[in-house]
């Protein structure tokens, strides 16, 4: 069993082997949480991924009519998408982890660019990461309170040192450019 799918398509396989029908927005706001480690992907790739997915009836679907709201499709997995999710989970192999950072990518053009705005870049960057800190912390503790958890706290742990890790060196290279401005 080989495929070459995207890897949205896997998230959003496994979104769905939780067993509940959910809408393509459901699956949206599901994989919002993801940003912590991976990425959240948009709106219009997840309906893409589930047309993809409905192609191979790795999903089905099935349209519910509300009243006084647009009607809503909801998609659920199917036995073959759930071994498929699993395959890949159990056996595809781990590129090696690219760092598109655009962090790292201003700070390497950095000496085109005014020191003044490389160091409120930073410092924006570490109250962003303060943010999400913050968020990480709050499902800590939810986690925490759910015995069936063990696997996403150590997501969530390792998101979180990962952050932490961000934190501390940005303020440590804001350290040197601000130290650097004011020898200058």
């Amino acid at each position: 069993m080989k495929f070459q799918l995207p890897t949205t398509s896997y998230i959003v396989l496994g979104l769905l082997c939780s067993g509940e029908a959910l809408s393509g927005y459901e699956i949206r706001k599901r994989a919002q949480n993801l940003k912590h480690f991976y990425w959240s992907p948009a709106q219009s790739q997840i309906y893409k991924e589930l047309r993809r997915l409905d192609e191979h009836n790795w999903v089905t679907s099935q349209f519910i009519e509300q009243q006084g709201k647009p009607n809503k499709q909801l998609f659920q997995v199917t036995e073959e998408g759930t071994a498929v999710f699993k395959h890949w989970l159990n056996h595809a192999e781990l590129p090696p982890t690219m760092i598109k950072h655009p962090v790292l990518l201003k700070l390497y053009f950095g000496q085109f660019a005014n020191p003044d705005n490389l160091i409120q870049f930073l410092e924006k960057f570490i109250q962003s990461t303060n943010e999400s800190l913050g968020q990480l912390y709050v499902v800590e503790e939810f986690l925490e309170m759910d015995p069936n958890s063990d696997i996403s706290e150590m997501v969530i742990e390792w998101s979180i040192a990962h952050q932490e890790s961000e934190r501390q060196i940005a303020e440590k290279i804001l350290n040197r450019l601000s130290g650097e401005q004011k020898a200058s």
